[in-house]
């Protein structure tokens, strides 16, 4: 028997438990990120071990409630009709989107922790059905369901059949229409709980929006706008990233000569082939922050690690920000017109138009007006991935931490702007867009 485990990101500690428990008895068990294949699309493995499951194992708390990425899961076995175990950990309300796939499910409801073995015994007992249904059809036996045969008459053969099958097709176009109706209130029902979830959400609210690195992300609601779209900035920091890479190939070395030691004042085509280059319409985190591909195509030096200050987490590997958002979530971001400070290379002011986007320094202002604190911690997921140790060595006692803006130095090709939590004007300072320790801490406008 082959079981895929859904759960979310808070549960993991009781999912192990489960896992470890169904494994002992020899059950085979999909779970990830363990069973996710180096090198693989994330969704792809998923969707298989889905479609090879036997048993769909749902750990259902308020977090895997809240997780587009778990329904999106019980929707896919739903629709593989594969038998559905609901362990539920919590007591809550489920949301009605959940509560549409699951109403004529099994339940066992979490009272304490030997209730997983109660559990293993449910599954053990579909695991005995199961290997009996295959030996009776084998023998040629009924299993699940029982027709009564009728003698072969002509009224019975004849016309009666036609009846079956007339009543066949009638329910199976029946059931057809069904399915696309479900199918079709699942996806208005989805996407009603998200356009109400942002039109209710006042300036300092927290959502839950997409994924990065199949985690959800939350967002505060930053601003709102005159034509009622909202901003949503990230409430933390979720990954470490340098802001352009060296276009020379490799930070501060060009031609043989190593420029460590040098300013390289005025000398700015040289800053940017061997700092990276600070205009936001060129950047690599600009064309990342906005792709939705699995490989991100980039138009000058992609962000490979020898490109880095200390040659630390490239990712010109990495599928793009918005590859971990559906297509849904993707259609309620507006497209936004910025403009930003241009540096010693380019315009004054850069005009752009992103989906996804940094903030200015002006832009820095609506944290003021909205009664927020400026200052965020990086995730533990961006911790655990950051490659340079920086956080650890530079944030402040709480772990406030730097996070880059999109606005240019002007005195400069190669240096940026970081926001961060120490007092008055060390807030924000300017640092070379070739680092790759400091957070990246995305904005979006949505409807």
């Amino acid at each position: 028997m082959y079981i895929f485990i859904s759960y979310a990101t808070p549960d993991v500690e009781i999912a192990k438990q489960c896992l470890q428990a169904l494994e002992k008895e020899n059950m085979e068990c999909f779970f990830a990120p363990r069973d996710i294949q180096m090198g693989h699309i994330y969704a792809n493995d998923i969707l298989d071990a889905i479609n090879r499951s036997d048993v769909f194992l749902l750990l259902l708390s308020k977090a895997a409630d809240n997780s587009p990425h778990v329904l999106r899961e019980v929707e896919r076995a739903v629709s593989k009709k594969l038998p559905l175990i609901v362990y539920k950990l919590e007591n809550f309300e489920i949301s009605k989107s959940m509560e549409y796939f699951l109403m004529t499910h099994q339940w066992l409801n979490r009272e304490n922790d030997q209730d997983i073995d109660r559990l293993v015994c449910r599954i053990k007992t579909m695991d005995g059905q199961n290997e009996a249904d295959t030996v009776a059809a084998g023998r040629g036996q009924k299993t699940m369901h029982t027709d009564v045969l009728l003698p072969h008459t002509e009224e019975n053969g004849s016309t009666a059949g036609r009846k079956r099958k007339s009543r066949l097709w009638i329910c199976a176009a029946v059931f057809l229409a069904v399915a696309v109706l479900a199918g079709g209130l699942a996806v208005w029902r989805s996407r009603m709980q998200k356009d109400s979830l942002f039109a209710d959400a006042k300036v300092g609210d927290v959502v839950s929006f997409g994924t990065y690195l199949e985690q959800p992300i939350e967002w505060i609601v930053l601003r709102q706008n005159a034509d009622g779209t909202k901003v949503l900035i990230a409430r933390n920091i979720l990954t470490m990233k340098n802001y352009d890479a060296a276009e020379g190939g490799t930070y501060n070395l060009y031609e043989g000569t190593d420029y460590w030691t040098e300013k390289l004042e005025g000398q700015y085509e040289l800053q940017t082939l061997v700092r990276g280059n600070s205009n936001w319409e060129t950047s690599n985190i600009r064309t990342w922050l906005n792709s939705s591909e699995r490989k991100v195509e980039y138009a000058d030096m992609p962000p490979k690690t020898n490109a880095a200050s200390e040659k630390k987490n490239g990712y010109d590997r990495e599928a793009g920000f918005l590859h971990g958002f559906t297509e849904e979530e993707r259609a309620l971001m507006v497209e936004t017109v910025h403009q930003s400070k241009g540096n010693a290379l380019s315009a004054a002011k850069v005009e752009t138009t992103d989906l996804v986007y940094l903030l200015s320094l002006e832009e820095l202002e609506w944290f003021d007006l909205a009664d927020l604190e400026m200052d965020t911690c990086p995730t533990e997921t961006a911790i655990e991935k950051d490659e340079t140790g920086w956080w650890r060595m530079y944030a402040d006692g709480d772990g406030h931490f730097y996070w880059w803006l999109r606005d240019a130095a002007d005195t400069s090709a190669c240096e940026g702007y970081l926001a961060g939590y120490a007092a008055g004007d060390e807030a924000v300072r300017n640092y070379p867009v070739g680092t790759e320790g400091f957070g990246i801490r995305p904005a979006v406008t949505v409807k």
